[in-house]
Parts: structure tokens; sequence; C-alpha cells
């Protein structure tokens, strides 16, 4: 298995260029092959207004979904980082990812202090997968769910906010510092949300409240 990595602003789907057109109402295929009209397209008013007015099924990828109303929350974090974020949750939101460790496609768990376990014995390349996933999840269940935690916390002890936020905080840090990471381009990203875990988690929250449905069993 391979390292998440930022994907949504460079993969945009034929189905996503033709949302983007109908709602600019004129060809963008030229702004959208060029860096910088790209983005000024992808973080216009217009299309993300338009997102806020959409139906399931979504007409869009989940991907160019994520980065837009990412970017809306957290305009503070440069666009490599937004970008980093909305494809965790693109990809988490697709299949199992969430619940599979990386290079371990026959364990499925949600329990952090698994993986921790599994990740005492792990080097080189899966050491790194499994961190950076740490990171990751954390970031998910902390940013998306914080109710779900803070019930779970109440009711019977489970961690708490805190606790996702240190796992997340460290791993991706170690993640950061690993030669994969260079390798991959993922340094600067791993090491910002790392740094800024909090202000990144707490974004997410917003994004939650205001954008999403989602639910999970105790």
């Amino acid at each position: 298995m391979k390292p998440i990595t930022p994907c949504c602003r460079g993969h945009l789907s034929a189905q996503d260029v033709s949302f983007i057109t109908a709602v600019a109402g004129a060809d963008v295929t030229p702004l959208l092959a060029e860096e910088t009209s790209r983005d000024a397209v992808l973080e216009s008013d217009a299309l993300f207004h338009a997102l806020l007015h959409v139906r399931a099924p979504l007409p869009v990828s989940p991907r160019l979904y994520f980065y837009v109303i990412t970017r809306r929350v957290l305009p503070q974090q440069d666009r490599a980082v937004t970008d980093y974020i909305a494809t965790v949750l693109a990809e988490f939101l697709e299949g199992d990812r969430w619940q599979t460790l990386p290079g371990l496609p026959d364990i499925q768990t949600r329990y952090v202090t698994d993986m921790l376990t599994v990740l005492a014995d792990l080097k080189g390349n899966r050491a790194f997968l499994l961190q950076a996933h740490l990171g990751n999840f954390s970031l998910f269940v902390s940013g998306i769910f914080p109710d779900h935690i803070r019930h779970r916390a109440s009711v019977c002890g489970a961690p708490d906010i805190s606790f996702y936020e240190t796992i997340g905080r460290t791993h991706y840090r170690l993640a950061a510092h690993q030669p994969q990471a260079r390798q991959t381009g993922l340094e600067h990203v791993l090491d910002t949300i790392g740094s800024e875990f909090t202000a990144v988690r707490r974004g997410l929250n917003r994004v939650a409240d205001q954008f999403l449905h989602w639910h999970i069993a105790p």
C-alpha cells in the first residue's frame, strides 16, 4: 500500500470538470490546466456555494468536494496541506481504509492501542506507513467524530480528544522525519499537520458540523 498523497487538485474527474464548467457558465478547461488559474477556480465563491446546495449522490468526486470545503475552513494552511487533508477524508470515506492497517490488509481495527502494538514491531517503510496512518486516523476521528469521542470518554472512560491530539501530533512528526517522507514529498505536509494538529482538528470539526452528516456506531 502506498502512502496517501495530495491528489485532489491535480486529479479532477470528467464529472468534476463538467460540474465546474456548468457553475462557471463557460469552458474552464484551459484554466484548470494551469496551477494558478486552477486554484482560483477551485477556491471561487461560486463553486463553493454551488456545492453547498448539491444533493446526494454527489455530482462531483469526493476529492473535489472535500478539497473545496476543507480549503474554505482552513484558508491559513498552504494548498498542499489542505489537499492532503481532503485526500485523507476522501480515502477514508471509500471502503474500509480507515480501519485497515497499511501493508497489513488482513488486520482491521479502529483502536489506536492495537495500532501502537503493531507499530512496535515494524521498521522502514512499513513503520512509516503506519506512523502516517496513526496521524491520519487520529485526525479523522477527532476531526469528524468529536462528539462520539467525547461521549465514549464520559460513558466508559475511553480516550478523550487530547489523547488523539497527542497520538496524531506525535506520529505525524515521526513520519515526517522518515526518509520515505522526503522521497514522497510529504515531509513538509506531515510536519505541518503535526505541528498544527489542534488547529487543523478544529477546522475539521467545523467541516463536520456544517457540511457532513456522518455517524459512527458506539
